[in-house]
Parts: structure tokens; C-alpha cells; sequence
């Protein structure tokens, strides 16, 4: 068996994306005038695309991100199991 793939970070950089977009979300929510129709709409049309984003998000990680996921999971299993397979050499 050859040696593990290299690590990549397929994680770091999307997920810190989806946290600002939360935090300018949380900011927005306070920033809102309910009363006033246009910063409503505003307000709307905002949350309307951040949630397209998450949506985007979810299906990229679904389908990328969670296939490598698998594959290294069961590159380590076969690992593993070649590992605790192999017989010991004990001289006693």
C-alpha cells in the first residue's frame, strides 16, 4: 500500500466564509428597522442570499467534500486493519 494522499484543507477556508456571513448576518439583524419597508426589504433580500449561499455550500461539501472524506476514511480503515493483522514476532 502507498503512503496516505496529502492533506488537503477543504474545510478552513469555506467554513470561516459561512461564519462571517452569519456574523454580518447577526449584525444586520440588529441593524434593522422592522417598521421601515425599505430596510425590511433590504433586510430580506440580504437573508435571502445568504441563505442561497449556505444552500450552495451544503451542496458543494455534500458532494466533494464528503466523498474525500470517505475515501480517506477508508484509505486509514485498510490501514488499520493491515496493521492489526500482521502477525507479531515474539522470540518468547
Amino acid at each position: 500500500m502507498g503512503p496516505a494522499p496529502a492533506e488537503i484543507d477543504v474545510f478552513s477556508r469555506p467554513h470561516s466564509r459561512i461564519k462571517r456571513l452569519v456574523n454580518n448576518y447577526s449584525q444586520k439583524l440588529s441593524a434593522t428597522d422592522f417598521s421601515n419597508y425599505s430596510s425590511l426589504k433590504s433586510f430580506l433580500n440580504s437573508l435571502k442570499l445568504t441563505f442561497k449561499e449556505f444552500k450552495t455550500h451544503e451542496n458543494i461539501e455534500n458532494e466533494f467534500i464528503m466523498e474525500k472524506l470517505k475515501i480517506r476514511l477508508d484509505y486509514h480503515k485498510s490501514v488499520c486493519t493491515a496493521t492489526l493483522q500482521r502477525p507479531s514476532i515474539n522470540p518468547f
